[in-house]
């Protein structure tokens, strides 16, 4: 075509494959040349931190600087400002804890009982999804897990409802890198369990339950398996400083 006729898109059409990567990588590249500090970006959601208004409020406005300069546009509509209580992919964040979203989890508590084989592995692929915000999962989980009667009998009945309601209540501390972690490990004959926390609080829970052969090892080779499986699990945020 003519110089002339030809149009250039000055937005990315849906459709386009690797759009949302190539944008993720653009946003990433930002961020780190123009050294963008405490703004986390997820494909078009951008969030700035501050410990005070202050200091929200500079951030802000380099922010603002930046996307000017990069040619960045802003939807007003669909920003908010000087938030305390923010929801992000999926969790709520506030006041230093991280829970997750209950609208997120609404399906689940309404989830009715399994009646045969295909929803039961439907609702277990649900509380896999919540395993870290329940802790001693892999000891709570077996009733349901090697159920095959239906319908179900009392006991996993209960075990299914105390594990939505773990998952409901469930809140852990926002992890501070500043802090030093540590990891608490524990095992029983069926499963392996570990706690990461910080100041006394718990942050991350991890448990797994054990293939009939390591249920045959020995229970020091069990609670040292445990430390292993733990340290490969959190081994990002336990470079450094760990104490067991």
């Amino acid at each position: 075509l003519p110089l002339k006729l030809a149009e250039d898109f000055t937005i990315v059409p849906f459709g386009v494959t690797n759009g949302v990567a190539c944008f993720q990588r653009v946003m990433d590249n930002i961020l780190r040349v123009e050294k963008l500090k405490d703004t986390f970006v997820h494909v078009d959601d951008v969030t700035i931190c501050g410990m005070n208004e202050e200091e929200h409020d500079e951030k802000l406005n380099r922010l603002r600087e930046v996307a000017e300069e990069y040619n960045l546009t802003l939807n007003k509509d669909k920003c908010e400002f000087t938030k305390t209580k923010i929801k992000l992919l999926g969790y709520i964040i506030e006041q230093g804890t991280l829970k997750p979203d209950p609208e997120r989890f609404k399906p689940l508590q309404q989830f009715p009982l399994p009646r045969n084989t295909a929803s039961l592995l439907r609702l277990l692929g649900m509380f896999a999804a919540y395993s870290q915000w329940i802790l001693r999962f892999s000891e709570k989980i077996p009733a349901l897990a090697r159920c095959t009667k239906y319908p179900l009998p009392q006991p996993v009945v209960d075990a299914f409802k105390a594990l939505i309601k773990d998952i409901v209540k469930s809140v852990v501390t926002a992890i501070d890198d500043e802090l030093q972690f540590t990891v608490e490990i524990d095992a029983s004959d069926h499963a392996i369990v570990a706690t990461l926390s910080q100041l006394g609080k718990s942050v991350a829970f991890f448990s797994r339950m054990l293939s009939d052969s390591e249920q045959r090892h020995s229970s020091v080779e069990k609670e040292a398996y445990a430390i292993v499986e733990a340290i490969r699990k959190w081994r990002h945020y336990l470079l450094g400083t760990i104490s067991i």
